[in-house]
């Protein structure tokens, strides 16, 4: 076996890397304030971070799950939060390119220009359906998604919910 990174795995290190140190310096804030400012997200979009899962036919980076494991942990040592923030965005990204099959939509979640969010709950997770009390139905202006959870990152921005 192999674990030495590959030189693009390398790249994109580097390159959360050096977003990370500059994003450490208002992490304090964002908790305290529990928001995510436009900044951040700029900064997040402008690394590529939303779409490390996605395909690159859809302008994602197509990580494997090692280099988003470690961007995450890079991405973590300066904001816990944002790197949470990161992979429930990854795994919506994920979810919704296997079911939805809209490459439109899957290119702006991967840009970050639409977030997505994850309903957290309980102690199954956000993965384990029983743990979540709400249901999606279809109006005049697409899906609502109606109930409860404890705790939603990123929901104050997200433009999709899955």
């Amino acid at each position: 076996m192999h674990f030495a990174p590959t030189d693009d795995e390398r790249l994109v290190l580097q390159g959360v890397a050096k977003v990370a140190r500059l994003l450490r310096a208002t992490a304090a804030r964002r908790d305290t304030d529990g928001n995510v400012d436009a900044a951040t997200l700029l900064a997040l979009r402008s690394l590529g971070a939303f779409g490390l899962l996605a395909p690159e036919s859809a302008g994602g980076l197509a990580a494997d799950a090692s280099t988003w494991t470690l961007a995450l942990t890079e991405l973590a040592t300066a904001d816990a939060g944002l790197a949470l923030l990161v992979a429930e965005h990854g795994v919506a990204l994920r979810l919704w390119a296997q079911a939805a099959g809209d490459d439109a939509a899957l290119a702006s979640l991967a840009a970050g220009l639409r977030l997505a969010c994850l309903p957290l709950r309980g102690p199954g997770s956000h993965l384990d359906d029983a743990t979540v009390a709400a249901a999606a139905t279809e109006g005049a202006e697409g899906s609502l998604l109606s109930g409860r959870t404890a705790w939603t990152p990123l929901a104050a921005r997200a433009t999709d919910a899955i």
